[in-house]
């Protein structure tokens, strides 16, 4: 009779473990998927937020300047705020248009070639006659994937004869 008891005792406490073993599995992968997708929102969040800053010096710029002014203004006053002119900034020229390229570590923080983790690629495509319109975007890479991107478009004050004036 005895041993009816603690076989008994025993199946009821292995199902209790197996129990406790398919809860804490279920918990540590919530925990899992809830760490990711936090990662995923501070990622989105700095990509906004330096968007959101490279089109206010865009905007801020003269709008008769060429592609290569506004982008020489973007990036005087990026290594002027920062105060780094050691490559973590990049401008270059293109067919299509002229870039600037700023380069992140994994914290956000800008770096030079090692540790890049993020690349954010403002380009600046001109004035487009067709539509009057200024064009540019901006691409924020993560490990040569964007996932986030931003389209510019920007309509100049049109200029004034003397009829206006």
């Amino acid at each position: 009779m005895k041993s009816s008891h603690s076989s008994l005792f025993l199946m009821e406490l292995i199902i209790s473990i197996l129990f406790f073993s398919i809860a804490g599995a279920a918990c540590i992968q919530l925990f899992v998927k809830a760490h990711v997708l936090g990662q995923k929102t501070r990622e989105q969040n700095q990509a906004v937020i330096w968007s959101q800053n490279l089109s206010s010096l865009w905007l801020a710029c003269d709008d008769h300047a060429t592609s290569q002014e506004r982008i020489s203004f973007l990036y005087r006053q990026l290594t002027q705020d920062y105060g780094r002119d050691d490559g973590s900034i990049q401008t270059e020229t293109a067919g299509d248009g002229v870039y600037l390229t700023l380069f992140f570590d994994k914290d956000w923080q800008l770096c030079t070639d090692r540790g890049i983790a993020y690349r954010i690629v403002f380009s600046d495509f001109g004035y487009d006659t067709d539509s009057r319109l200024l064009c540019a975007e901006i691409s924020c890479i993560k490990e040569e994937t964007p996932f986030y991107s931003l389209p510019l478009v920007h309509h100049p004050a049109a200029e004034r004869g003397s009829l206006y004036e």
